[in-house]
């Protein structure tokens, strides 16, 4: 049984890019591109680390989800891009 993604929601983002760098793409060797982002939405429920967001056609693997102290009903999405499992 092959798992799918489903849409979860589709809503407004502030991207920001913080670089980039190289990791290891499997034990038997070879690097992949991987770039962090970030991106600021506003406060939902649900957002989870086993999740991904689309951004203009490049998945962005969710690796930490934050509510900003700062501003209330804003939130966090600190992602990675390279290998996924689709």
């Amino acid at each position: 049984m092959k798992t799918t993604w489903a849409e979860h929601l589709s809503c407004w983002a502030q991207r920001r890019d913080h670089g980039g760098a190289e990791r290891a793409a499997t034990a038997a060797g070879g690097v992949v591109a991987v770039a962090r982002v970030e991106f600021v939405v506003r406060l939902r429920d649900g957002i989870t680390e086993k999740m991904r967001v689309l951004h203009k056609a490049r998945y962005h693997n969710i690796q930490h989800v934050k509510p900003l102290a700062d501003y209330p009903g804003w939130m966090v999405l600190t992602t990675d891009t390279g290998v996924n499992d689709g």
